[in-house]
Parts: C-alpha cells; sequence; structure tokens
C-alpha cells in the first residue's frame, strides 16, 4: 500500500505482539512464522516464542501461524491487541 506523504500520519502501522505455544504440553516454540501477508508483514517466533508484527492493514485481519511440524492456525484480530497467545497442535 503507497501512501503520499501527507496521508502517513492518518495510517500507522499496527504492532501485534504474541507467543506460540504447543497446545498438548503448553511448551513454547520458536521458529513458527506467525504472519497477515506472507513476505510483507510477518515474523518469526525467538526462543522464547515470542513473536511482533507490524501491519498497515485495516482491522479485522487474520494473523496465521504455521511450522512444519504442526497444523497451521489463524487468529481473526478485529481489534489491536497485545499478548495474543497462539497455540499449534502436533501433526
Amino acid at each position: 500500500m503507497l501512501f503520499a506523504y501527507k496521508d502517513m500520519n492518518d495510517f500507522v502501522p499496527f504492532k501485534i505482539t504474541g507467543v506460540v505455544k504447543e497446545d498438548s504440553t503448553g511448551r513454547l516454540l520458536q521458529g513458527v512464522h506467525v504472519f497477515h501477508i506472507k513476505g510483507v508483514d510477518e515474523s518469526f517466533t525467538n526462543e522464547r516464542g515470542e513473536f511482533v508484527v507490524y501491519t498497515w492493514q485495516q482491522i479485522p485481519i487474520a494473523i496465521t501461524a504455521e511450522h512444519p511440524f504442526y497444523y497451521d492456525t489463524t487468529y481473526i484480530i478485529s481489534d489491536i491487541q497485545t499478548g495474543i497467545t497462539i497455540t499449534l497442535k502436533r501433526k
């Protein structure tokens, strides 16, 4: 999305933060791809399972978490939230 400079103040990026954990053990997961748009609004979880995604998209939006050993999960965000917890189920 491209904006004229004068329009930039009306569109501040949203910061979405949270953690990803395994549903059966509660273990925080590292290396999970968390995204709204692949290649644009995305992040990978760190060693503490934490992620931060910045997006210019208006809410509501869908955040997806994917990892090769777990089923993909999509989380709908209807207001700006911090501290989202996404749980993944092992394949």
